[in-house]
């Protein structure tokens, strides 16, 4: 019996007609382009689902890093920015 008013979403109907299985796949080879990383970036080879999620964890532990580090580079050099410092002159540098 066919309920009335009741629709599957577009993304269920792609689901159930491609199947579950590709559409994993799919999401899999998404993922494995946006790492640049060891696991074939581009490339047709098989990759471990495991090695593709640890290389995915490992790059945003890497991110995150690198944010850190930005920021900290940004407090340091608004710190410097806003303190008084000697103008430097011609004389004062040696070569």
């Amino acid at each position: 019996m066919a309920r009335k008013g009741v629709g599957c979403s577009n993304k269920r109907r792609r689901v159930s007609q491609r199947g579950t299985g590709e559409v994993i796949s799919d999401k899999l080879e998404a993922l494995k382009s946006l790492i640049p990383c060891n696991v074939g970036n581009g490339s047709k080879e098989v990759v471990k689902v495991e090695q593709l999620f640890q290389e995915t964890a490992d790059y945003i532990i890497t991110l995150k890093t690198q944010a850190f580090v930005l920021q900290k580079l940004i407090e340091f050099y608004d710190g410097f920015e806003n303190e008084k410092h000697p103008p430097i002159v011609q004389e004062d540098l040696q070569y």
